[in-house]
This record gives C-alpha cells, sequence and structure tokens, in this order.
C-alpha cells in the first residue's frame, strides 16, 4: 500500500518546515501520544487520504492515484489578536501550496484558509488551512 508513504511525506515536509520556523510553537500530530497545552498557541497537523482510482497497468502492477488533503489547524488564544493566527497561517500555506515530493509522487495543489472565531467559552480562535494533493503510484 501506498497510503503510508504519502501521509509519511506529507508529515515529514509539515515537521521539518515546523520545526524550523517555529520550534518554539507546540505541534500536534494525529493520533500521536502528545498534550495540548494548557494555554498559548499551538498548531494541529492531519492527513485525510480520500479516494483511490485505477489510473494504468494491470491488476499485477497497476498505477494507482489518491488524492486526500493536508489540514493544519492554528490555534491562538482567544482575545489576544490575530496576527500570530494569520502569520503562521500564511507559512503554513507556503509549506504545502503547490509543493511537490522530492519523488515527485504526492502533489500539493492550491490551499484554502478558514477561520473560526472563539465560540463562547471557547478559549482559541482558530485558522485552519488545508491544501489538497495527489499521489500517482505503481504498487
Amino acid at each position: 500500500m501506498s497510503i503510508e508513504l504519502d501521509v509519511q511525506a506529507l508529515t515529514d515536509r509539515f515537521l521539518t518546515e515546523w520545526d524550523s520556523k517555529h520550534s518554539d510553537i507546540p505541534r500536534l500530530l494525529e493520533n500521536m501520544r502528545s498534550k495540548k497545552p494548557d494555554t498559548g498557541t499551538f498548531a494541529r497537523f492531519i492527513v485525510d487520504p480520500n479516494e483511490v482510482f485505477h489510473r494504468a497497468g494491470g491488476k499485477d502492477n497497476p498505477v494507482i492515484e489518491r488524492t486526500g488533503q493536508v489540514t493544519v489547524q492554528i490555534c491562538v488564544p482567544a482575545e489576544t489578536g490575530n496576527l500570530q493566527a494569520w502569520q503562521l497561517a500564511d507559512s503554513c500555506r507556503a509549506m504545502f501550496h503547490f509543493w511537490m515530493s522530492e519523488d515527485e509522487k504526492v502533489r500539493c495543489g492550491s490551499t484554502r484558509i478558514d477561520r473560526r472565531p472563539p465560540i463562547e467559552n471557547d478559549p482559541y480562535f482558530i485558522v485552519t488551512v488545508a491544501t489538497n494533493y495527489q499521489s500517482i503510484r505503481r504498487t
């Protein structure tokens, strides 16, 4: 299977970029043992593999296309302004916007940035950066 190769390539990209630029801000990886900080800004990284298509080849040597989405949720404490959230969103956009893995198997497309203001009793202002990706691999 190639899903794990795609997820690993995208996760490696995130960790390399985040840790080199924002090492002072905690990051959470999906389904990994970690604790959300009690206070302060943090980010959550998620990869969602979606559709799978048989592009070419026979059943013994197919070329498979997979699509999915990479999402980074940026959580900034409520009532501290939104400048840091937008700066981090722009940084995350640059990580994946039309990025391609070294082996050229994973390619990212355009990016969408959404915001969710804090709702009552919610301690965070949340900005979500989502980028679609595609991978094409012979399995």
